[in-house]
């Protein structure tokens, strides 16, 4: 799939109003209404810098990769209602996550460090001309070598039917954030807006 990098926004580019999180820790980033104004902010700026999507349609249900359960976090963001905008017939569908975090630790006398894993500032949303994006770091604190992690965000329809989606995966040695971000427009799903329900996010973390 072909790819175009999205400028990375930190919260202070974000320019967020007052009572807005100001880190990725913040419990306010918990409040769904909280979390889709912070995707609607990064999908405002997207559009003031005329940002060019482009024509890449999400990965086909198909390619997306299933992670093993036991060292797999997964979230799901409902995507009602559509966000609506001033003088414009756009609409938008959205959601985002602060941090999901996974810690794993190996006990006494084994010689290993604990390690902590996290995807953070996770952005998400699909409008209804198709334009569609997922922005995110994932990386760790601590731990030994052999490190590794994967991201799988599937945009769902109604009835549970995966629409496709987006997914990363990449090695994180030495401890570092590695930030990544997708962006496209497919026709196929400025038809499929009225039905999309939800997010579904998988967060596979492997600590070596």
């Amino acid at each position: 799939m072909t790819t175009k990098t999205l400028k990375t926004y930190d919260l202070k580019e974000m320019k967020l109003e007052k009572g807005m999180p100001t880190g990725v820790w913040d419990p306010a980033w918990e409040k769904p209404e909280v979390a889709v104004k912070i995707a609607v902010n990064v999908y405002k700026q997207l559009r003031l810098e005329s940002v060019d999507f482009g024509a890449a349609a999400l990965v086909a249900p198909d390619q997306l990769k299933t992670f093993p359960a036991k060292r797999t976090e997964s979230r799901t963001f409902p995507l009602d209602p559509a966000q609506t905008f001033e003088k414009s017939t756009t609409r938008l569908r959205c959601g985002s996550f602060g941090e999901i975090f996974r810690r794993y630790t190996f006990g006494t006398g084994t010689g290993k460090p604990p390690v902590n894993f996290h995807v953070q500032a996770l952005i998400f949303g699909v409008d209804s001309d198709g334009r569609w994006f997922v922005r995110g770091r994932a990386g760790r604190v601590d731990g030994g070598w052999g490190t590794k992690a994967g991201v799988v965000v599937r945009f769902v329809a109604k009835g549970g039917k995966v629409l496709g989606g987006v997914q990363w995966e990449g090695e994180l040695d030495p401890p570092r954030d590695v930030p990544f971000s997708f962006l496209g427009c497919d026709p196929s799903l400025a038809e499929k807006f009225a039905a999309l329900k939800e997010v579904q996010v998988s967060f596979f973390s492997h600590p070596g």
